[in-house]
């Protein structure tokens, strides 16, 4: 079935003057004179913007606070509460993430993906204001200045791209826009018009506009009040303003058989392009048809003589949305006509700062005055001597204090001695108001921080989160003044997709888990940007991601694991991306990374339930205790073998020792009775030897006796 896609109009950007139809150029007169009506309505409150900015961020006393401390010789001192407790809001409200929720009314049909892409790209465009401090700066001005605003524009990708893309900023100047006195809603949304002033130098406006002849200008103008044209630092500034008109028109529409709803221009056009594309079906009829209002804002380019530019814009609402921060609509007394009054978050603390200044100024003049005149001396008891009269002059340095105790003139009239003058002592109540302005302070605003949680003189760390909580809980009418105006840009961003979003492309997204990709659209394989506004709705919230809730869920979420031993598990398993999303440290991005492929992981590889780990567990258990059994018995078998092998080490030992004994006996007996045999042989050898010698003798003597014989 075919697709009936709604057509944008696009219009230049700059028009030049012979452009302009006549009936635009006489509507000059109306313009200025709404724009001087918006700011003569919201002048008090511009006053008490930059009254209460200052204030804040530069100084609580005025030139006159300070010329009179002059006058008074009171030292030019102040204490600055107020600015503490802006910057703590700013500091909690900078790690906010505000909650997106895109969602179809009347119960219409929206792919899933289609709104998953809406929701991811306005995180996107979220994101880029991030980095540009533009959230932060517009709660900063609701906050210190009671109100502030967002300004939605488009323009190309870069300098070399055909694509448009959609932005968020900050205006130039917040008190330098304005809006219709009868507007009443939150974010202004059913004004009739609003403006943004913004100045540019002469030679850039010369060089913008060189058709304008501006020499009749007159220049000498200031920027106290409203003036089209002034001078400052020797420099001549034209202010130029950028009004958006509501245009509202009659058209027919008609909604056709496949429930779609168009106008009757762009239904006959749909009908021409069924013919041409050669479609032999028969194209979807008209099923319904009324007439509508249907509203396109107009922008107009003024200056104080001339109408500069003039065009008809993709906008339906209006692209300056108001951001309120705690505003009530009053009617003053004597008058007839009800006004905005809008307050900053600082308002009601300006009387107890000022009396905190006024305290801590006296306390510090009685500290300033401590040395001041310390004696009191007759002129004739003073010395004459230059070097005694030193200790008179300077009392900061310690001295001996000599005195004449006698008249010169007259020695027998004593003269009074120098008495020490005493230090009338400062008022209690004045330290005492000093120290308990915080008190009061923490009353006016609702913030009781520095009191909670406090037990036994020690503030823990539950103390801090409950406490920071409750401080934020006191500036939520702010919360929800920003939320409104968030809210309102995100819808003005989704009615704007489909109109500039129109070629294929890719846009970028950021998940709800904080991924960051890019996502084809208006192409196969991509989602078509194709699709009624009317039918999509965009609410934001302020999400529970502040510094303080992440801090307190993820003590919430230790103490519940703790609780019980099956959500412990189921936790440890099931909800650890939980546990990390609200966690913040260094490299914790990764580990949440890591944590999903690991998660994922164990999905497709399903782990067993607890009943099987139990029996899993207790088989363990078994086995262990048999294995431990059986190695006892293996140990008490191998102990017995060593015993045995032990005994028979021990035996054969034994048996070396007798068999060494027994050699040893043997070889001692072999010995005794070699001894012996020797004995016996040295016994008949000496025996032969002497029966030889004697022979030997006999024959010696025979041979003796014979001689003598002869």
């Amino acid at each position: 079935m075919a697709t009936v896609r709604n057509k944008a109009y696009k219009s230049s950007s700059k028009t030049k003057k012979n452009n302009i139809p006549d009936n635009i150029k006489d509507k000059l007169k109306s313009l200025k004179k709404d724009v001087e009506k918006a700011t003569s309505y919201f002048k008090k409150n511009y006053e008490t913007y930059h009254r209460f900015r200052r204030f804040a961020f530069k100084s609580n006393l005025s030139e006159d606070d300070e010329q009179t401390l002059n006058n008074l010789n009171r030292p030019v001192l102040e204490f600055n509460y107020a600015n503490a407790h802006l910057s703590r809001l700013c500091g909690e409200f900078s790690k906010q993430e505000p909650s997106i929720e895109v969602r179809p009314e009347n119960g219409a049909q929206i792919d899933e993906q289609l709104i998953k892409v809406i929701e991811g790209h306005i995180r996107h465009i979220f994101f880029e204001m991030q980095k540009r401090n533009v959230q932060y700066n517009v709660y900063k001005d609701a906050l210190s200045g009671g109100f502030s605003a967002f300004k939605i524009t488009t323009e190309y990708a870069n300098e070399m791209s055909f694509d448009q893309v959609i932005k968020v900023e900050r205006p130039y100047e917040i008190t330098m826009c304005g809006w219709d006195p009868l507007a009443r809603e939150q974010n202004k949304s059913d004004a009739e018009y609003c403006f943004e002033r913004f100045p540019l130098k002469k030679e850039d406006f010369k060089a913008k506009y060189p058709h304008v002849d501006i020499e009749s200008l007159d220049f000498g103008g200031n920027t106290e009040e409203f003036s089209w044209s002034y001078q400052t630092d020797m420099e001549d500034i034209v202010v130029v303003c950028d009004i958006y008109y509501k245009k509202k028109s009659k058209k027919q529409i008609v909604k056709i058989a496949t429930g779609q709803t168009l106008t009757l221009e762009r239904y006959e056009e749909f009908l021409e392009e069924w013919k041409q594309s050669g479609f032999v079906d028969v194209p979807p009829d008209i099923i319904q048809q009324r007439e509508t209002e249907v509203t396109n804002i107009c922008r107009y380019r003024i200056m104080s003589n001339e109408v500069l530019e003039y065009e008809e814009t993709d906008f339906k609402d209006l692209c300056i949305p108001f951001v309120d921060g705690d505003s009530a609509i009053i009617k003053d007394d004597g008058s007839s006509s009800l006004t905005q009054f809008t307050k900053p978050y600082i308002y009601h603390i300006k009387g107890i700062q000022r009396l905190m200044n006024l305290a801590g100024q006296t306390f510090a003049e009685y500290i300033e005055n401590l040395t001041q005149h310390k004696f009191i001396v007759a002129m004739e008891s003073l010395p004459q001597e230059e070097e005694w009269l030193k200790a008179y002059r300077n009392v900061q340095i310690a001295r001996v204090v000599a005195y004449n105790a006698f008249d010169l003139n007259n020695p027998e009239k004593a003269l009074p001695p120098p008495r020490e003058v005493q230090m009338v002592p400062i008022p209690q109540e004045i330290p005492m108001l000093f120290m308990g302005a915080e008190k009061i302070f923490q009353n006016v605003l609702g913030s009781y921080d520095a009191s909670l949680g406090i037990n036994n003189n020690q503030l823990s760390g539950v103390a801090i989160v409950e406490a920071a909580t409750q401080s934020n809980s006191a500036a939520m009418p702010y919360i929800v003044g920003y939320m409104q105006g968030l809210t309102h840009v995100a819808n003005i961003i989704v009615d704007l997709m489909p109109k500039y979003y129109i070629t294929p492309r890719t846009i970028p997204i950021i998940e709800k888990d904080g991924k960051r990709s890019y996502q084809k659209i208006n192409q196969p394989g991509g989602v078509d940007i194709n699709y009624d506004s009317n039918v999509l709705q965009v609410q934001i919230e302020a999400g529970v991601s502040y510094q303080i809730a992440k801090n307190k869920a993820l003590q919430q979420i230790i103490a519940l694991m703790g609780t019980s031993k099956t959500i412990g598990g189921f936790l440890e398993s099931e909800g650890i991306d939980v546990i990390l999303d609200n966690m913040e440290f260094r490299g914790s991005e990764i580990l949440k990374d890591r944590a999903e492929k690991w998660i994922e992981e164990r999905k497709n590889n399903p782990q067993p339930s607890e009943e099987q780990l139990n029996a899993q567990s207790e088989q363990q258990k078994n086995q262990l205790k048999a294995a431990e059994i059986q190695s006892k018995q293996q140990m008490h078998q191998n102990q017995i073998q060593v015993d045995i092998a032990k005994l028979q080490a021990d035996l054969t030992k034994v048996q070396g020792e007798l068999q060494l004994s027994k050699d040893a006996n043997l070889r001692e007996h072999e010995r005794l009775i070699h001894e012996r045999q020797m004995k016996e042989r040295e016994q008949h050898h000496s025996h032969t030897m002497d029966i030889h010698d004697r022979l030997l003798e006999g024959e010696k003597f025979n041979e003796t006796r014979k001689k003598s014989e002869k």
